[in-house]
Formats: C-alpha cells, sequence, structure tokens
C-alpha cells in the first residue's frame, strides 16, 4: 500500500469511527428511556410508537431534499458556499414546518389512543422537528465531531435528564419537551459557532422556495421510501389488537435501533466513496457495496435470533415480539443495508432520482398493499413482510441500473489532462453529476 492509499485508508477509517460512534451513542440512549415509557403506558405503548412513526415521516418531509443531496453539495463547496447553503436549507426546512408540523399532530390526535394522546402529539413534534438537525451538513463537511456537539449530544442530554423526571412524575411528557427544548439551543448554536463565514447575500423566502422545488424529485423518492418504511406500525394500530400492535411495535423499535448500523456506515462511506474517480473510485464503492452486504447479513442474523428476548427484556414480557416478526424485520434490515450504497453513492450523486424514485414507489405501493391486507386478516408477521418485500423490491430494481452507472463513470477512459470523460450513452454527461440545486445541461438526462 503507497503513502496515499495509506492516508485515505485513515481518513475512511476516522470518519467510519467518528460516524459510528456518535450514531451509536444515539442508538444506546434512548434504551434508557424507551423501557421506563414501554411500562408507563402500557397497551398505548403502540400509540407512543405510532407517533415516533409519523414524527419521522413529518421530520423527513420537512428536511425534503437536503438529507439526499445536501451531503454532495457542501462537499464541493466553498466555504463562502457552503454558508449559504446552510442558510437556505434551514430557510426551505421552515418553511416546511410551517405545512407540516400541524398536519404531523393533527394525524397523532386521530391515531394515539386516548390514555397517550398528549404525550403522542409532543413526540411526533419533537420529532418532526428534528427535521432541523444540521447532520446533513456534518456529514457532507466530513467531521462528526460537529455531529456529535450538535446532534447527538442535544438528544443524549435531553434523554438522560428526561428519566428522573419521568420517574418523578409518573408522566413521560418531559422527553418530548426536553428533546424539542435541546433541539432549539443546538439550532441556534450551530451557524455562530460552525458557519463562520458570513453568505454572500442573504437568502429570501423565494431562495427556500426556490431550493424546495429544485429537489422536488429527490424528496419524493426520500419521502416515500420513508412513508412505507414507517407504515406499518401506524397500520398495526389501526388494525390490530392493541395488545399484538404493542408487540408488533417491538419489533419495529427494535429493527429502528439495527438501522442506526447502517445509517452509520453509509454516512461514513457516502463522502469517501465520492471522492475520488477512475479505478480508486470504483474499488471504493466496491468496498461500500460489499461492507454494507456484510453488515445486512450480520445485522439480520441478530434480528432474526436474538430479536424476540431483546424485546423481552427492552419493553418488557408483554409487549415482547414474537419470532415470526423478527424474522421479517430480518428480511428488510439484509435489503435496505444491501441497496444503502447503490442508492445514495452510486444513483443519487449521478442523477438518476427518477430510477430511485420509481423503485421507491412500486415497492411502496406494492408493500403497502400488502400491510393493509394483513393487518385486515389481523396477521401481524404478514404486515412485517409487506415491509421486506418492499426493501427487497428496491434492491431488486436498482442494482442492475447502478451497476451500468457505476461501470460507466469509473470505466472511462481518461483526457490528457487525467480527467475522465464518460461515454455511457445512458449517461450523455461528462464530468461531475449535475448541481441538484441547478437545472442541468441539456445533454444530461435524470
Amino acid at each position: 500500500m503507497n503513502r496515499n492509499e495509506a492516508g485515505a485508508a485513515a481518513v475512511v477509517m476516522r470518519r467510519l469511527a467518528g460516524f459510528t460512534g456518535w450514531p451509536l451513542l444515539s442508538l444506546v440512549t434512548p434504551l434508557v428511556a424507551m423501557p421506563i415509557i414501554a411500562r408507563f403506558v402500557g397497551d398505548g405503548w403502540s400509540g407512543v410508537v405510532t407517533a415516533m412513526s409519523i414524527g419521522t415521516f413529518g421530520s423527513n418531509l420537512a428536511i425534503w431534499g437536503w438529507s439526499y443531496a445536501g451531503p454532495a453539495l457542501v462537499a464541493q463547496a466553498s466555504e463562502t458556499e457552503r454558508a449559504r447553503l446552510y442558510t437556505e436549507s434551514v430557510c426551505s426546512r421552515l418553511l416546511m414546518l410551517v405545512f407540516v408540523l400541524p398536519a404531523t399532530m393533527i394525524v397523532t390526535l386521530l391515531l394515539a389512543p386516548t390514555s397517550v394522546r398528549l404525550p403522542a402529539v409532543l413526540v411526533a413534534s419533537a420529532f418532526t422537528m428534528g427535521a432541523l438537525s444540521p447532520q446533513w451538513f456534518c456529514i457532507g463537511v466530513g467531521r462528526p465531531k460537529l455531529l456529535g456537539l450538535y446532534d447527538t449530544l442535544p438528544r443524549v442530554i435531553a434523554t438522560i435528564a428526561s428519566v428522573p423526571i419521568m420517574l418523578w412524575t409518573q408522566s413521560m411528557i418531559a422527553y418530548p419537551l426536553l428533546l424539542i427544548a435541546t433541539l432549539l439551543i443546538a439550532l441556534w448554536l450551530f451557524p455562530r459557532r460552525v458557519i463562520t463565514t458570513p453568505a454572500p447575500s442573504s437568502v429570501t423566502l423565494r431562495d427556500a422556495w426556490r431550493s424546495i422545488r429544485s429537489m422536488a424529485s429527490i424528496a419524493s423518492a426520500s419521502i416515500v421510501g420513508v412513508a412505507y418504511s414507517y407504515a406499518p406500525v401506524p397500520i398495526a394500530t389501526a388494525l390490530l389488537l392493541s395488545i399484538d400492535s404493542s408487540r408488533f411495535a417491538s419489533a419495529d423499535q427494535l429493527y429502528r435501533y439495527a438501522l442506526f448500523a447502517v445509517t452509520a456506515l453509509g454516512n461514513a462511506l457516502q463522502g469517501w466513496a465520492l471522492e475520488v474517480e477512475g479505478p480508486a473510485g470504483r474499488r471504493r464503492h466496491h468496498a461500500a457495496i460489499a461492507l454494507h452486504a456484510v453488515l445486512g447479513l450480520l445485522g439480520a442474523a441478530g434480528i432474526a435470533f436474538v430479536g424476540p428476548w431483546a424485546t423481552r427484556v427492552l419493553f418488557g414480557a408483554q409487549v415482547a415480539a414474537g419470532p415470526s416478526l423478527t424474522a421479517w424485520y430480518a428480511v428488510a434490515f439484509l435489503f435496505i443495508s444491501a441497496s444503502t450504497p447503490f442508492l445514495r453513492n452510486i444513483l443519487v450523486p449521478n442523477g438518476r432520482q427518477k430510477t430511485v424514485l420509481l423503485a421507491t414507489m412500486t415497492a411502496a405501493v406494492l408493500g403497502i398493499i400488502v400491510m393493509v391486507l394483513a393487518g385486515l386478516d389481523n396477521r401481524a408477521a404478514g404486515i412485517a413482510a409487506g415491509l421486506a418485500l418492499s426493501e427487497a423490491l428496491i434492491m431488486a430494481v436498482t442494482t442492475l441500473p447502478a451497476l451500468r452507472v457505476l461501470s460507466a463513470r469509473y470505466g472511462s477512459r481518461m483526457t490528457p489532462s487525467g480527467s475522465p470523460i464518460h461515454i455511457d450513452a445512458n449517461l450523455k454527461e461528462e464530468g461531475r453529476p449535475p448541481h441538484p440545486l441547478r437545472k442541468p445541461p441539456p445533454s444530461s438526462r435524470i
């Protein structure tokens, strides 16, 4: 291994450590609060998990396309451009929250059991406001320390501080309220401590609306994906018996915890895989694909075989998940991990948002149909199978297009100056992929 390769390996290891360590802390911290909440609310546990699902969907709706396009934009921008991008993102996300936050509150009110209606609305609100997190920016600049200081630590502080208050008051309301408070403090501090270069001009409401419109295709794929991914618990809550839906919610929570590993690995590898061109870039993409496949296999085995015991320990024997539930969630984990590098590192950065959107919409429609039919037939495992089917379909539809893009971009000949010429007839583009916030050149096909 030469010096450049050794340096690149050291960089990715540092990023992997940071982008794994902080999300791992985020993963462990809720395990302090969730068992307490589950025992407080009893049969209302599914209502609380439903509120989390609704809030997560609302957060992804409000963040729009910044979680997908933002890291790549920031990674290639100057300090001044980064300042403007961050300011524009905050304005556009606040604009989205004006519409999204009331909607999530209303939907939660309609679905949550009466016994947990108020805390469920607060939980949905807190999770929805998570859209204001600077996580995507921290990933783009490759600085996991910022992710820890302004995203993870505020959540940790809120969770730990809420535990004695919940035990004292015998109520879970302190948890969402403290989450909201720490989020707003981090939002106020981040631009003052991190964005030191002023933006070239003030960002207007028109700029915010322009960024929302320009990211419509990317955001649509993300939102549809989140919709079917978080649909199982609301469907189970609406169609199953209370105790059955609460057991289902426990399996779903375990699955969400496990997905932190996929997110951490994806965050660590995305910028690293996109930093270089040619054979070195191709090797990095192959490494990312292999690592995500290994993670998928290991995670699936853990969920399938350890899941029933883990949910019993975490949430109590009354709402522990059965083997059939955890088995289907294991299948879903395998496919979502394996497909992540194809979507995040290859298709989206190379302007293939419509491919991702088509695959996601097809998977969402078929998966949700299966979930609803299973729920109407009172089959909890069938709802989980619908989620697994959705993830498998996305993998099946996107793998071949992603491999073609990978071959075209990183298997191209070089110009005398050393820059790659992309000659794939399907891509019809040279140089870097089109800027997601700018109109692509006429020769580009997305």
